[in-house]
């Protein structure tokens, strides 16, 4: 993103090879088919179609083995998020395989869907809708591993410099404190987020989802340790891993903006419910909001237990990194995705709607008028389960992207009728009338004729 209006003196180094235009991954998950129980669905059984987009903390950038130009991680080794909630298990849903994984570093928010000034966009509409789609964005509009590298005195990449184009003090006038100005990166975040996050979500579920679908948005972690839990060397002498006290509590209050700013516009995208579909954000830090208890263990800031952030005793998040030009630094660990995962796994199948999955409205309630099953001598028979038809799936060639890999069945082509063949065109018959019916002979005599 561009900090709309505002000149930018950013100082960062170019990182070769770094993609910024998202590039299609598709990751077939194989899990069970264990059916799951949702409170909304009662017994009703659901197979749902996952898609799992989004920016870099969604792609596995900062998993030891992610690689390539999206930083996904590699097929056999550890997984992101939307990976581990996929093979999540209760009764009433299942997700069906391939999950199709289009998340990348670098992502933004205004990139998923193809527009005039982004024909190619993260999703492309030869894919198709699916039922969940699950993202983060918002972190890499903002650069926010590249504020805090800054904040500690690196140099700062292109991409910072063009995303958040001079907003850095002068280290002249705010002394050793290196952090983009406060004032500032708010203001970016009420006029880019704020003002955009809503219409992008509406168009996610008028142009992505199944009717009657859901989108899971999660939030950002809170990066930094807040300084007043500090402990040891790094309490008494204000610095951890390169931030000072105040600096961290600048990154905070960025995060804690940015995720106001998110969930406000979840919360409005939900009660407007474009295209019947349901709208739920994931607080990852204290919990409260998708069913998730405040005391949860997989949080990174529970209100009782350990917290999780850089800085803590027991960290999710990478601090500066040396390997792959610091691409995973500050960005959430295999521990950090597997939370996640899990949190998002048991948002989907427990505390998430699918009573609506394929209409606008819920269905009516039950009929008023007496049934036979009013009458207490009449025993029902039992109906017989319905079997969970068999994933299909088929191959879609998007330009730029290669070949995507995406469930349900290949749309039929219509018909093609033969041309006759030249010279062989055949003439309509003229219809002929029906033959006339002669009445059967009688042997009743003709009557005389009369004298006048």
């Amino acid at each position: 993103m561009s900090l709309v209006g505002r000149r930018v003196t950013v100082r960062r180094r170019v990182t070769a090879g770094r993609a910024m235009a998202a590039i299609v991954s598709v990751t077939a998950l194989f899990m069970t088919t264990t059916l799951l129980e949702t409170p909304s669905s009662g017994a009703v059984d659901h197979q749902i179609t996952m898609l799992a987009v989004g920016d870099s903390f969604s792609s596995g950038e900062g998993l030891a083995d992610a690689s390539g130009g999206c930083a996904q991680p590699s097929a056999t080794g550890s997984q992101a998020y939307s990976q581990i909630a996929a093979q999540s298990t209760s009764a009433g849903v299942t997700i069906a395989r391939p999950v199709v994984v289009l998340s990348c570093t670098g992502a933004r928010y205004r990139q998923l869907i193809p527009s005039a000034v982004n024909p190619q966009g993260q999703w492309m509409p030869a894919i198709g809708r699916f039922d969940l789609v699950t993202f983060t964005y918002g972190g890499d509009d903002l650069d926010l591993a590249d504020i805090i590298r800054q904040c500690i005195g690196l140099d700062a990449s292109a991409a910072l410099q063009s995303s958040v184009e001079g907003v850095v003090e002068a280290s002249a006038d705010q002394g050793d404190r290196l952090c983009p100005n406060q004032s500032e990166v708010k203001q970016a975040i009420t006029d880019d987020i704020a003002a955009g996050y809503g219409d992008f979500l509406a168009s996610v579920g008028n142009d992505m989802v199944t009717t009657g679908g859901n989108v899971v948005v999660l939030g950002y972690p809170e990066i930094v340790e807040d300084p007043s839990d500090w402990q040891g060397l790094s309490k008494a002498i204000g610095i951890c891993m390169g931030i000072g006290t105040v600096d961290a509590v600048e990154v905070r209050s960025l995060i804690s903006d940015l995720n106001a700013a998110i969930a406000a516009a979840v919360t409005s995208a939900n009660a407007a419910r474009p295209n019947g579909v349901h709208f739920t954000y994931l607080d990852v830090n204290n919990g409260g909001s998708a069913g998730i208890d405040r005391n949860d263990s997989r949080l990174f800031e529970p209100m009782d237990g350990a917290h999780h952030n850089l800085c803590s005793a027991d960290s999710w998040i990478n601090g500066l990194t040396a390997t792959d030009s610091g691409r995973a630094s500050f960005h959430p660990n295999e521990q950090a995705h597997e939370a996640e995962g899990s949190l998002l796994g048991e948002v989907v199948t427990r505390h998430l709607d699918w009573s609506t999955l394929g209409q606008l409205a819920p269905p009516p309630g039950p009929s008023a008028s007496p049934s036979p099953t009013d009458d207490p001598r009449h025993t029902p028979r039992p109906k017989k389960p319905t079997p969970t038809p068999r994933p299909t799936t088929h191959t879609v060639v998007v330009p730029g992207r290669g070949i995507v890999v995406v469930p349900g069945p290949a749309p039929t082509p219509p018909p093609r009728s033969k041309p006759p063949a030249p010279g062989n065109t055949p003439i309509p018959a003229t219809p002929s009338p029906p033959p006339s019916v002669e009445p059967p002979p009688t042997d009743t005599p003709s009557p005389e004729p009369t004298a006048t």
